[in-house]
């Protein structure tokens, strides 16, 4: 996993991989990326 995307420096913590299965302009896009930050933040955090 480090080779691929660099160290981490949050052992045990994976990348997040967001899959569009339908095409969608770059605001739409971004709302979603957007909210996946949002309901992941808690988590990332170690909360």
């Amino acid at each position: 996993m480090g080779d691929l995307y660099g160290p981490l420096g949050c052992e045990g913590y994976l990348p997040p991989e967001i899959v569009f299965t339908e095409q969608v302009g770059p605001a739409a896009m971004n709302n979603r990326i957007n909210n996946v930050m949002r309901l992941a933040e808690a988590y990332w955090a170690g909360q």
